[in-house]
């Protein structure tokens, strides 16, 4: 199966909706995307915002959520 990583990454950051955008990642992460892909999402990330992944999750959540969020970044 071929992932849009573009569209993973896009649908982090669009709308401004922040930590809706990054529940709905991880619903599809959880649900559909293996850990090679996240590491995947994770580097063009990084290549289209220059900013890390882990750091706007950490920015937008806090708690537990955010600390579920960047295990699953790991």
């Amino acid at each position: 199966m071929i992932r849009n990583f573009k569209f993973y990454c896009e649908e982090i950051v669009g709308g401004g909706a922040g930590t809706r955008s990054i529940f709905l990642m991880t619903t599809e992460v959880s649900r559909n995307v293996d850990m090679i892909d996240v590491a995947q999402i994770k580097q063009r990330y990084q290549q289209m915002y220059n900013r890390s992944l882990a750091h706007d999750v950490a920015g937008d959540t806090s708690g537990d959520y955010e600390r579920v969020l960047l295990s699953i970044l790991k």
